[in-house]
Parts: C-alpha cells; structure tokens; sequence
C-alpha cells in the first residue's frame, strides 16, 4: 500500500502529462499537468474514450501508442503535434509502456507526454531572429548606398521642374512621387535593423494607444470596420514613442485588412507578470499553419502590392524594446500581443 501510495503521489505530481488507459482505449486517469496540457476539466475526460479527447493524427492507425502496445512493444515513443486547445498548436513526445495485471497480462498503457511547446517556439523565434538580424544588417548598409544617390537625383529633378517649364511638369512630378515612394521603402528596411538608435523613455503605453485611437478609427472606417479600446493599469515601460506608434499602426493595419466587413478590431492592455501586454485582435479568418511559420519573415506577404515588411518592422521593433510578440490564431481571429518589460525591472 505505501508503495501504492508512492506511486500515485508521482503520477498526481509529474510535470509531464501522464494518463492511464485501458484496453477499450478508455481513460481511466489522467493527472492535472495532462488536463493542463489539454485545457479541459478532469471531469470531463476520465471516462472517455482517448481518440475523443487526443483527436491525435495517430489515432486508429499503427502509429497508435495503444496498438503498439498491444501487439507486442514494451516501449513505444512518438512526436506529436496537434490542436488541443482552441487559439495555438501543442507539441510534445508520448511515450506508452504497457500496464500488467497480476497475471502479468497487458490490460492497458501508461502514457507520459513531455510537452516541449515552448522549447520549439523558442527555437523558431532565435532562427526568425537570426535571420531577420542578417537581413537588417544587409538593409542598414545597401539602404545607405541606395539613399544617397536617390537624394542627387530628387534635387536635380525638383531643379528641372522649377526652372524647366518647357519639360512636362506632370511626368516630373510622377518622378518625385515615385522617388519618395523608394525612398520611403528603403526608410522602412532600415528599419530592420537591430541597431538603429532608439530614444527611450519612461512612457505608458495607454497613453500612446490613445493617442492614435481615432486616426485608428478614421483607418477602421475605410474597411467598414469599428475599434473597440479596453485599458487597463499597466506599470510605465521604457520606449521610443515614435517606433511603438509604428508598432501599433501596423498592427492594428494587419488586424483591419485582415477582415471580412463589417470586422471589430480590439485594441486592449493589461499587466502580466509586471509585464505591459498589448494586444490587437481582429475577427479574421485565422493565419494557415503553413503562413504562420514565415510571420515576420521580411517580403513574405499574402497581400497584393505589399512588400511584407509590416510585422518584420513590427519584430525588429520589439527587439530593440526587449519586447516579445505572441501570436494567437483560429478560425475566428487572431490575437497578437506585445509583452513589454516594466521600465522598473529593465
């Protein structure tokens, strides 16, 4: 019985998710890392069949930890990656072990998930970092070379114009419509650079999010869209308040053109770990899978006539700010949020 009681204790306390199943593939326990994991009561799992509940790829095919089991393997281990939970994938390693009886007669499985979400979202993040590091390190210097020239040439087309009326002075002005057009692009890629110079200082991001409240709501106006703005208390962080009005420009112009109409777009904050959490929600059809893993990769874009650099400069800018971005995707929207360190803790 005390070993019994050993054994439950390290069942009930493992980290790792754990789950006893039987024969007829019924759950018959489950621990609360695995509830966890799962984001569902215990109530409403013990008892139910475990494809009900895992609604794994694996399950009823060979690839099953159960029918592993079952047919012989005393060990079986397997990666899997699914949607549990309603907004982001999970991913882990199961691993199954048979359960005997006192005749020695496999009657079940144990199964242990090791949930190693965050491990594979911490590595995607340090790659997509390195590889927008590089780019921005290329943008810094090749903008650099570009702008100047592109400078000469706008002074020497602004002479033509005012001192050439002979020459169309409409042609010349789509000339130095589209000069300011390049610059501006190449204003923007130096944006990606991590170590272009920002400005600091003590600010709270509501005060920055009311200040663009209604040129955000004169944008919103154009698709047919509200705003909806819900702040909360939150501790004071150290920003460059010209590259955070950028942040969230973008931001809030992704969730807007994201939507069908009419969309609500939802702006909010609150504080999280001494953290300042901003947030932008749009009721979007939700990012594919296949698209969420190039996010923030510059030039990417699923929209026509778009560079794609609007969420790289958005991550760029985060960076410089110890700033981390999360996003959260489904079928009915998708959530970004911004976590900034409390300029106390910074």
């Amino acid at each position: 019985k005390q070993a019994y009681r050993e054994m439950d204790q390290i069942f009930e306390a493992a980290a790792d998710g754990m789950c006893l199943i039987d024969k007829d593939f019924n759950l018959l326990r489950i621990n609360e890392s695995f509830c966890s994991i799962l984001g569902m009561p215990k109530e409403k799992i013990l008892g139910k069949k475990c494809y009900e509940i895992f609604r794994s790829p694996k399950c009823h095919t060979p690839g099953c930890g159960l029918i592993n089991i079952l047919n012989g393997n005393t060990r079986y281990e397997y990666n899997v990656e699914h949607e549990w939970q309603d907004d982001e994938g999970t991913y882990g390693i199961v691993t199954a072990a048979p359960v005997h009886d006192s005749k020695g007669e496999v009657v079940g499985i144990v199964e242990n998930f090791k949930d190693l979400t965050q491990n594979r979202r911490m590595e995607r993040e340090l790659q997509r970092l390195e590889k927008l590091n590089m780019i921005g390190d290329i943008a810094v210097g090749l903008g650099h070379e570009i702008r100047n020239p592109l400078t000469t040439v706008r002074g020497f087309t602004q002479i033509l114009k005012e001192n050439y009326p002979q020459i169309s002075p409409d042609y010349l002005e789509v000339m130095l419509d589209e000069i300011d057009r390049a610059s501006m692009v190449i204003s923007e890629f130096i944006l990606l650079s991590q170590d272009k110079a920002v400005d600091k200082t003590r600010q709270n991001i509501n005060d920055l999010v009311l200040d663009m409240e209604q040129m955000i709501a004169t944008e919103a106006k154009i698709y047919d869209h509200v705003v909806r703005i819900n702040l909360t208390p939150v501790p004071e962080v150290l920003l460059d308040p010209g590259e955070i009005r950028q942040l969230i420009m973008h931001l809030a112009r992704n969730g807007l053109e994201a939507m069908p109409q009419p969309g609500v777009l939802s702006i909010a904050t609150y504080q999280e770990n001494g953290h300042a959490v901003l947030t932008v929600s749009d009721q979007g059809p939700g990012i594919p899978s296949d698209v969420l893993q190039k996010i923030g990769t510059p030039f990417h874009s699923t929209k026509d006539f778009s560079l794609g650099l609007g969420l790289p400069i958005s991550y760029a800018i985060a960076q410089r700010h110890q700033a981390t971005i999360n996003i959260a995707t489904k079928t009915t929207g998708t959530r970004i949020s911004v976590s900034f360190p409390s300029a106390d803790s910074a």
